[in-house]
């Protein structure tokens, strides 16, 4: 079965809605994206309710075309994946399993490269469900 995602871009120039095209399977798990150098980004699932998370799917909003990043694999079914900026960069907070007390946290340098190269995990840290750490601009968790 195929899910299908319904992207609208509201224009201020023309005061008007148009639909981007469709990107098909796919579902977005935090609705509200984080915009890096011109892209909104956003980690995504095959499915509601499917806890098979792989890629960050990017948006260029002066080209309008669709890009695609792996995430880091740890080889669990489930994973828990934050997405965030820190200065210039898009920032992954990822935690492995469930019930796991630690996060790493990834820094991606270059988005438009798909190279472990431009991947930096900066620090372990630890995380519990009820409080994860807030990355402040200085890269300090607190």
């Amino acid at each position: 079965m195929s899910s299908l995602t319904v992207v609208n871009i509201y224009s201020l120039r023309t005061d008007s809605w148009r639909i981007v095209p469709e990107l098909q399977g796919i579902f977005l798990v935090n609705v509200s994206g984080k915009f890096v150098n011109g892209k909104l980004y956003w980690v995504l699932s095959t499915g509601i309710g499917n806890n098979d998370v792989g890629n960050i799917i990017s948006f260029d909003l002066a080209d309008e075309t669709w890009g695609k990043l792996e995430l880091p694999s740890c080889g669990e079914v489930y994973s828990h994946f934050k997405l965030g900026v820190v200065g210039s960069d898009l920032s992954l907070l990822y935690t492995c399993s469930l019930g796991a007390t630690t996060s790493d946290v990834w820094i991606m340098k270059d988005c438009g490269v798909n190279d472990s190269n431009n991947q930096s995990r900066i620090q372990e840290v630890e995380a519990s469900i009820k409080h994860q750490p807030v990355l402040a601009d200085n890269m300090d968790l607190k």
